[in-house]
C-alpha cells in the first residue's frame, strides 16, 4: 500500500483540536493549583488575624465584665453609704425633734413664770392702790 504522507485538512484540523484540549486542560490544572496554593497561603495570612480577633475579643469581654463588676461594686457601695447618711439624717432629725421639745418646754416654763411674775406684780400694784 502507499501512504499518504501529507495528512488531510480534516487530520490537520483533528490534530489541532486534540493539541488545544491538551493546552486547555493543562492551564486549567495549572489555574487549579494556583487557586488551591493561594487558599492555602490565604489561610495561613488569616490564621494569625483571626487569633489575634479572637485574642482582642477574649480582652474586650474581659473587660466589659470587669467593668461590670466595678459598676456593682460602685452602686453597692453607694447604696451603704445612702444608708448610712439616711440613718444619719434620722437621728438628726430625731435630735432635732427632742432639742426643739425641750426649747419648747423651756419657753412654755419661762413663759409661765414670766406670767406669774407679772401677775406677782399686778396684785402688788393693786395692793398699793
Amino acid at each position: 500500500k502507499d501512504v499518504d504522507p501529507m495528512p488531510t485538512h480534516a487530520e490537520e484540523d483533528a490534530a489541532r483540536m486534540r493539541r488545544r484540549e491538551r493546552e486547555h486542560e493543562a492551564r486549567c490544572e495549572y489555574a487549579e493549583a494556583l487557586r488551591e496554593r493561594q487558599e492555602d497561603v490565604n489561610w495561613r495570612s488569616r490564621a494569625p488575624e483571626a487569633e489575634t480577633r479572637s485574642i482582642e475579643a477574649r480582652e474586650h469581654e474581659r473587660r466589659a465584665r470587669e467593668r461590670a463588676a466595678a459598676l456593682t461594686r460602685r452602686r453597692d457601695a453607694l447604696r451603704v453609704k445612702l444608708a448610712s447618711e439616711e440613718a444619719r439624717y434620722e437621728e438628726e432629725m430625731a435630735g432635732k425633734r427632742v432639742s426643739a421639745a425641750a426649747r419648747r418646754m423651756e419657753l412654755e416654763a419661762r413663759a409661765r413664770e414670766l406670767l406669774a411674775k407679772r401677775e406677782e406684780e399686778r396684785k402688788q400694784h393693786v395692793e398699793e392702790m
